[in-house]
C-alpha cells in the first residue's frame, strides 16, 4: 500500500518514508527519495507563482510522470 503525506504532518506518516521531492526538510529522515518522482522546477515555479491551480499543476505533473518512464 502507498500512502501520500506531507512532510509537516507526521501525523499522517505510515511505514517507511520516502522522498518524491528534491528538498527535505532536515528533521525529517526518509528512508530512500526517488528523483523520477520529483516535480520539476519549472512545474514548481508555476505552482509557487500561482500560475496553475492544484488541478493544472496535477495533470501537469502526472504528464512529467508519464514521460519519465519513457526514457
Amino acid at each position: 500500500m502507498l500512502y501520500t503525506a506531507s512532510y509537516f504532518e507526521p501525523r499522517h506518516w505510515h511505514g517507511d518514508l520516502i522522498a518524491i521531492s528534491a528538498s527535505v526538510p532536515k528533521e525529517v529522515k526518509v528512508k530512500a527519495s526517488l528523483p523520477f518522482l520529483f516535480p520539476s522546477s519549472n512545474l514548481l515555479a508555476a505552482w509557487e507563482a500561482k500560475r496553475l491551480d492544484e488541478i493544472e499543476y496535477t495533470e501537469r505533473y502526472r504528464i512529467q510522470i508519464k514521460r519519465s518512464g519513457t526514457r
